[in-house]
């Protein structure tokens, strides 16, 4: 690298570390449930369980419903569940509620996880 290329990094003073990362995590944060594309190829499949379904998932696995891997009410997979599954009548996407995760995958080719919904 030519030192005229350095002293001018070194003027426009880049940002540490710490600032880039925090930059990024505030961008991220920042975007709406609108940006959320169930079609995109990198994004999993979610499918919301009934009780009936969780009961035998559990049963199967021979796990508790909270020793399942945890999955934030206000993750954008879930705000899309909701707004396809939620009614004024009934909200089956709540707190407790099992979502079913299906991932594509090169060397499993389809791996299946399940998450409980937390607050």
């Amino acid at each position: 690298m030519q030192s005229r290329e350095i002293s001018k990094m070194v003027d426009e003073q880049v940002p540490t570390t710490e600032a880039a990362v925090e930059e990024v995590v505030t961008a991220k944060a920042s975007k709406s449930t609108s940006s959320y594309n169930p079609a995109h190829r990198l994004v999993p499949e979610h499918h919301l369980l009934s009780d009936e379904e969780t009961a035998e998932v559990l049963a199967k696995l021979g796990v508790e419903k909270d020793k399942l891997p945890k999955i934030r009410i206000d993750d954008p997979a879930v705000k899309y569940l909701a707004s396809i599954h939620n009614t004024s009548t009934v909200a089956p996407v709540r707190e407790g509620a099992v979502i079913k995760v299906i991932r594509e995958s090169e060397t499993a080719e389809r791996f299946v996880v399940y998450r409980l919904i937390i607050a």
